[in-house]
Parts: structure tokens; sequence; C-alpha cells
């Protein structure tokens, strides 16, 4: 058995049990174990079949979590909820290894709390707050172990209760960062979409959408896999090229309103983007159309 553990584990098991008091049963949150491992390569825990629930925290490594017909990663401070009456399986791969906190609970609160995390789909939950969560489970280990007084179920109810709010706290906060994020973005492509036959200038962008510059780069690095610059090359090489197609104007005027002052720096630029100048193009074009 030791022979077992020392294959499975780079950090032995640690964990304690908790038996309640009758008049608990009432309680929101009741706990049954809390512990903690450090899983070496190939390691897999398969569960299915309890009454009751799991409460995983992620401390370090890499491993994945295949719950309701799903598998998702397991990454640094992301923290999982499900139902041990439903087969979950945990495992690492051949080269990496998983540190976890978890403990186990049910309760009359449990479902409500379950369907709040996990929404319509399960996902672990990239924390925020990783650091207070991990608090939290040390003072079930705390309570489990050391405490025996008829405080302590309801105690281990409000840290249980505490836990879940702060998993639920931080998606929100994701959501809200996400939101802001998304937010920046349509202000700045909004300005750029009615300005960028102008010269505008970055500063103009952050101006409009109530950010930094570095935000904003970051920003449309995520979201658009490019600068604000090349984003707004591109929209005005989009726009002298219609010009080129439709319209008899000269180049100058066509670098003008595509918005460029200098006809030179408009010919270098359309010539990087396309490979070709101005007028080559518009001689291609009208060949293809005759």
């Amino acid at each position: 058995m030791f022979q077992k553990y020392t294959d499975d584990f780079y950090k032995f098991p640690i964990f304690h049990e908790h038996t309640p008091v009758i008049s608990s049963t009432a309680f929101p949150f009741i706990l049954y174990m809390v512990g903690s491992f450090g899983a070496n390569e190939n390691f897999c825990l398969e569960s299915e079949g309890y009454d009751h629930y799991f409460f995983g925290l992620t401390l370090a490594g890499k491993g994945q979590i295949r719950y309701d017909d799903r598998e998702c990663p397991l990454d640094p401070d992301k923290a999982f909820l499900v139902d041990r009456t439903d087969y979950f399986r945990i495992c690492t791969s051949s080269e990496n290894k998983l540190e976890l906190k978890w403990f186990t609970f049910s309760g009359t609160a449990c479902k409500h709390y379950f369907d709040l995390i996990n929404k319509d789909i399960f996902e672990p939950v990239q924390l925020t707050n990783a650091t207070e969560v991990s608090q939290l489970i040390d003072d079930l280990h705390m309570l489990a172990q050391f405490t025996n007084t008829p405080t302590t179920d309801p105690e281990i109810s409000m840290v249980i209760t505490k836990t879940l709010t702060c998993v639920i706290k931080s998606m929100y906060n994701e959501m809200n960062f996400a939101e802001d994020k998304s937010d920046v973005m349509n202000k700045a492509l909004k300005y750029i979409l009615s300005n960028y036959s102008n010269d505008i200038k970055i500063k103009d962008i952050c101006t409009a959408a109530f950010t930094s510059k570095s935000h904003l780069i970051n920003l449309f690095k995520t979201y658009l896999q490019t600068t604000p610059h090349k984003y707004i090359t591109k929209l005005r090489i989009n726009k002298a090229k219609a010009l080129l197609t439709e319209t008899n104007m000269p180049v100058s005027e066509i670098a003008y309103l595509s918005g460029y002052e200098n006809t030179g720096l408009f010919i270098e630029n359309f010539r990087k983007n396309t490979s070709t100048t101005p007028h080559k193009y518009r001689s291609s074009v009208k060949s293809m159309l005759l």
C-alpha cells in the first residue's frame, strides 16, 4: 500500500475526516473530508456513486478532469465543483504532475451553489482570488482536525459558504473584466472606422476609448491578432483599392481620401501591403474587367 502511494504521489496525501453532529444535517453545508496531495505523472483518480460533492483547487502542475462528458484542463489556480453521484476522473499525463487541495461535502445549499458555479456547462474556474480560497481550505483542515465543540459545524458551514462564494465572485470579476475589455474595443473600433481616413494617432484612439496605449495594444493583439497601426493601415489600403477600382481619381487624391497626406508614404505602404503600386493595381483590375 505504501509503495502505491510513493508511486502515485510526490506529496504524500493528507486528509482529515469530519463527523458532523446530528443537528448539523440541516446546515447549508456539511463537511465529510478535507485533504491535499501532489500527484506524480500518469496518476488517475476516478469516482462516482457517492451522495455528496467534491471541490478541488489546483495549486501547481497540470492535469485534466473529465466530468459531464467534458474533458477540461487543470492549470494552477483553477477550481471546480462536481457532484460525486456522477462519474468524474482527474488525471495527469506522462509529462506533468498535479498538486491539489480538495474537500467533500453535502448540505441543503449544495445544488444551488453547484448550479451557480457550473451554470449550463461544466468548466473549471480560473480564480482571481486563489490564495484566499486556498487559505479557506486550510481553515477547514484545522476545524476538522483540532476543533470538536458545538460551534464546529456552524463554523465549517460558514467557511464552505465563503469558499464557494469566492469562486462565484471570481467568475463575475472575470466576466466584468471581459465586458470592460469588450467595451474598450468597441469604442476603439468605432472611432477608427469613423476616422481612419483622417490623420488619426494612437493617442486619439486611446482618448476615445478611455484607455492607455499599452492596454489598447494588448487588446488588439488578443482580439484581432494585430496592432492598432496595422489595423488602420489595412483599412486605408482597402479604401484605396476600392477607389482605384471604382473611380478615375488621381493617386494623390486617393491617398488623401485614404488617410495619407503624403502621396509617397501612401505608395510605399500600398506596395508593402499588396506587392504592387497603386497604378499597377488599377491597371490589373481594369484589365480583368475588360
